[in-house]
Parts: C-alpha cells; sequence; structure tokens
C-alpha cells in the first residue's frame, strides 16, 4: 500500500500536545475541532481533510488496525546524523516496511501491513486495544500497536526503508513473541532490564569493551543506561554501581562528566554505532514559502536556519513578522504559493514596552501578537538552542520560529568559537525537529562624508556587523 493509498482512508486524525491528569498526552481531535477516539471510526477522517486545518493542531496522526501495524522506538536515533543504534537499526531493517522519523527527531515508527497476532490481542494493556510495550536495549522503549491506537505521522522517510507499506505478517509475528518475552515488572516503571542487556552488562562489568572498539566514552553510557533501569533511575546508586565498576579510571574523578551521563541514561538517550551506515532522512526540500517555479529555490527551508541581515531600522522585523503572518493563513506572499502553518516569535533584544510599540507599529492581528514570546532574563543567560528546544517541546507542531536580535543573544559576535557552537546548535534543533528557523541580526551602518549614518552597506561582514557571524 502506498502513502498516497493510505492518506485516501478514512482514518486520520489530528493531536495537540496537553496535559491530562498531570501527564503531558497527544490528544486527538477532528478537523471540526471536536475530541476524536482511536477507536472510534466514526471520528476519523481523510489526510486531505486534517491537513487543510493541521496548523491550528500539533500534527496528524494514523489510526491502527484493520490490517496496519504500527512500531514505535523511543530515543533510539538521532535525526541530524542518520544514527540508529545497533538494537533499533537491526528492527527497523529487519521489517523492511516504510519507516519515518517521529516529530521529536530521537525516535522513529515503522508502518507495516498486517495485525497483532491472536494470542496477545487485548491481554497486554489496561486500554481498550491491542499493545505491546517492552523496554529494549538501545532505546527507551518500544511499543508494538494496532486497533484502538493511533501514531503520530511525519511523513520524514527513513531513506533505508520501502516507500510504501509492506505486508509483513510473519515478521510481526516473530517481533511480538521476542519483544512480549521480555519481563514485565509491577513496578511503576514496568520495565526491567532484558536478557540481552544482562550479557552486554556482564561483559562491561567484566572490563569487556570490545563491542565498543575500546571507547570509554560510549561504554560508560551504555553501562549507566542499564544501571538506570536497574536501579529505577536512583541517580545516587547509578553513581555508585558506576564508580565501582572497572570503567573507573582518572576521566571519572569529573562530577561534571558522571552527571552529565548519567542524566542521558536516566532520559534514555542512545549509544550509537559509528561503524554503522546511516538511515537517512531522504525527504525533499521544505520550504515555508514555495518556489515561483522551475529553477527557482523557495523561501526558508525546514531543517534549517536562516539568517537576515540589516541595519537598525531596515525593517527587518517588519518583513519577517508580515510574511508569517501570511503563511499562517496559507495566503499568498509576494507572488508565491505557501501552505498553511503556524510560527512563534522569540524576542531578545526588545524590553516590554518597546516590543508592545513594535507590534503596535506592525498592525498585526492579534492572533499574530499572541504568538511573539518575550524572552526572560534566564532565558536569555541560557544557549539560545536550549531555549529553542524547550519551547518547541511546549507547542509541538510549530513549524516556524523566528529569533528576533539573535546577534544580541551572543557574548561576542566577532569570535568564531563562541559564534560556531552557538549556530551549530540551532542548526541541530531545526534538523531533528524538522522546523525552519529564522533570525534577525544587525549590521553597522556606513558613514556618509558628512559622518551621518547610511542605509547603504557593503559587504558580507559589514552586512552583519560580524566576520564570523556572516561566515558561518
Amino acid at each position: 500500500m502506498t502513502i498516497a493509498e493510505l492518506k485516501l482512508q478514512k482514518r486520520w486524525v489530528l493531536w495537540k500536545l496537553e496535559t491530562v491528569n498531570g501527564k503531558q498526552t497527544k490528544v486527538p481531535y477532528q478537523p471540526n475541532g471536536r475530541k476524536a477516539m482511536a477507536n472510534n471510526p466514526a471520528t476519523w477522517h481523510t489526510h486531505a481533510e486534517c491537513a487543510a486545518v493541521v496548523s491550528q493542531f500539533s500534527g496528524v496522526g494514523v489510526t491502527l488496525g484493520d490490517g496496519v501495524f504500527g512500531i514505535d522506538i523511543d530515543k533510539c536515533c538521532d535525526a541530524v546524523t542518520g544514527k540508529f543504534t545497533a538494537e533499533s537499526r537491526e528492527i527497523v531493517i529487519g521489517l523492511d516496511s516504510y519507516g519515518e522519523y517521529s516529530p521529536s527527531g530521537t525516535g522513529c515508527h515503522v508502518f507495516c501491513l498486517g495485525d497483532m497476532p491472536d494470542k496477545y490481542r487485548g491481554v497486554n494493556t489496561g486500554k481498550k486495544g491491542d499493545s505491546i510495550v517492552r523496554a529494549i536495549p538501545g532505546c527507551k522503549q518500544i511499543e508494538l500497536k494496532a486497533t484502538g491506537f493511533y501514531f503520530t505521522f511525519s511523513a520524514r522517510h527513513l531513506s533505508k526503508t520501502p516507500v510504501e507499506l509492506m505486508a509483513r505478517q510473519e515478521r510481526i509475528n516473530e517481533l511480538c513473541d521476542r519483544v512480549a518475552a521480555i519481563p514485565q515488572s509491577k513496578a511503576s516503571t514496568g520495565l526491567v532490564v532484558p536478557g540481552d542487556s544482562e550479557e552486554k552488562y556482564r561483559k562491561l562489568m567484566a572490563g569487556d569493551l570490545s563491542e565498543f572498539n575500546g571507547d570509554y566514552s560510549r561504554a560508560d553510557l551504555a553501562l549507566c543506561n542499564i544501571l538506570a533501569r536497574k536501579h529505577n533511575n536512583n541517580l545516587f546508586k547509578i553513581d555508585e554501581a558506576w564508580v565501582a565498576s572497572p570503567l573507573y579510571r582518572d576521566k571519572l574523578q569529573r562530577d561534571d562528566y558522571r552527571s552529565a551521563t548519567i542524566m542521558k541514561a536516566i532520559k534514555g538517550e542512545p549509544v550509537f554505532e559509528d561503524e554503522e551506515e546511516p538511515i537517512e532522512d531522504d525527504g525533499v526540500d521544505e520550504y515555508l514559502v514555495e518556489s515561483r517555479g522551475a529553477g527557482h529555490e523557495g523561501w526558508f527551508p525546514a531543517g534549517d536556519i536562516s539568517l537576515v541581515g540589516g541595519s537598525s531600522g531596515s525593517g527587518k522585523t517588519y518583513w519577517v513578522m508580515t510574511l508569517l503572518e501570511k503563511v499562517r493563513q496559507g495566503a499568498e506572499v509576494w507572488g508565491h504559493k505557501s501552505t498553511a502553518r503556524d510560527f512563534r516569535v522569540l524576542m531578545h533584544d526588545r524590553g516590554a514596552k518597546g516590543m508592545r510599540r513594535t507590534l503596535n507599529a506592525l498592525g498585526l492581528s492579534a492572533e499574530a501578537k499572541a504568538r511573539v514570546v518575550r524572552l526572560t532574563r534566564k532565558q536569555q543567560g541560557l544557549k539560545p538552542a536550549e531555549v529553542l528546544e524547550a519551547c518547541i517541546e511546549r507547542t509541538p507542531g510549530v513549524q516556524a520560529w523566528f529569533i528576533e536580535g539573535l546577534d544580541m543573544w551572543f557574548p561576542d559576535v566577532l569570535k568564531m568559537n563562541i559564534v560556531a557552537p552557538l549556530l551549530d546548535d540551532l542548526q541541530r534543533v531545526a534538523t531533528r525537529r524538522n522546523v525552519a528557523v529564522i533570525a534577525t541580526v544587525g549590521a553597522p551602518k556606513e558613514k556618509t562624508a558628512a559622518g551621518k549614518d547610511s542605509e547603504r552597506y557593503h559587504g558580507r561582514d559589514a552586512l552583519f556587523g560580524s566576520a564570523a557571524l556572516a561566515r558561518k
């Protein structure tokens, strides 16, 4: 079954990230704004019906069951590098059906034609549906689901997988047997260390780093991942067991290294196999503003950061905000077509009153003004990528992020060793989350013969006001 054929079926929903009983949950919705139910086909629609209003939600999702089986592997990959853990890679390649990155860019979904084996139907979940959920090595957990559930759909296809949903019932049966055989405790986490992870644990505790080519840092994270599950994420017990292990060396005397590695393990961050060929996202470039025709590119690609330079008062903020408001409505943008997409603005270089004056002067709608976030002093003290990642986490589905006054965020825009890593970190967030990041940066005005500011500026360095920022 092709993705185009799947989209024609009435099995699609929209979703929003909401807090339900104190927990962040992806709540399904219908295009009319009413809630949908993953076990009620009367609340499902075609993809086109959902896509028409997706800018008002966090994203689209596809319901499972009735011949469509879904596999969700959490915290197993990095969309920036295309690398997967060895364990998750084996599952994705072995299923040999359509695969894609999850919206976070750190997990993946595989969709197959098939169904939950009869012996597992309705017995592995307290909800009405077919589901098997377990912890496995190399990721946070794996979820095998069918009737009664839905998965988010990102359309970020993994290039090493087929472009269609393939009939894979035998492989589904084998995977279900393998995953269901993993013990599940009655603890609040519901997870215990699987048998093959125990074998890896025994090797590490014997000082055997053969699986990691002698790389102590990767071995450290692998051991801490196992210890985190053994000790129910108790960081003190993890630290104690790690320090007492054969992996102890001078580097472990550094509290910053130990705490950072343990937090990665508690979050379930994966250990990648460097020698493996990456499973990449083969999607074509997607732009907020479409091309005007053959031989031209659109404006502001998803998964990338774009800089808009200009001197103070030259209209950078007005131009970008006007563009984003047109895109939000799916309107024509100066002769270019656009698809309705939501946006947010992180405003750095203005005080509260200055921000209000600016927004009023732009003549924007109340809906547009509501999308502007003025950064707090605490946020201004953090790295741009940290703040952006947190904002994306709170409002998934927003596809355009405008950082006004990015150069004001840098301690020194003249030094490449400061500029490069900050821009690299922003680039990684944009790629992993597949969002378009637009940032304005100031430029010095050229002086006239009379000593007055001129609106003219020339050269790459003068345009951005920083050789380091411009070159990067």
